[in-house]
């Protein structure tokens, strides 16, 4: 009968640890659950992050293809302002070289005045002898 007493209290005893252990797997059970949520909240957080994320990069990539599209304007306006430039540079050293010519000329023109009235009053002299 004490042999019958030891084993009942010994598989009462397994009983109670067998007990306690389901309590601690009951307990684990219960905090890996919560992980496991609290894991899927942080991953559900992380997906709205890279959404975001990948919206902002949408967005800067819309705003440098427009500056893109800018700058390439503007570098062709300014192509178009040298050239502009570059034509008036020509006109105004070809108006330059006109007005030296016009100069020489108008020079040569009062030389010649000058030699013509010369002449004239050499010749009013000689009209005045005769």
């Amino acid at each position: 009968m004490e042999r019958v007493n030891a084993r009942v209290e010994e598989i009462r005893a397994a009983g109670v640890e067998q007990s306690r252990a389901n309590t601690a797997v009951m307990r684990s059970a219960g905090v890996m659950r919560e992980v496991a949520h609290q894991t899927q909240r942080t991953t559900e957080e992380q997906a709205r992050g890279s959404g975001r994320i990948r919206d902002g990069m949408e967005a800067v990539r819309d705003e440098v293809d427009r500056i893109h599209t800018a700058l390439r304007e503007q570098s062709e306006a300014c192509r178009s302002a040298v050239s502009f430039l570059q034509q008036i540079h020509e006109r105004t050293l070809s108006h330059d070289d006109s007005a030296q010519r016009l100069e020489h000329a108008t020079r040569t023109l009062q030389h010649q005045a000058g030699r013509l009235r010369a002449d004239l009053e050499h010749f009013r002299f000689e009209e005045n002898d005769a």
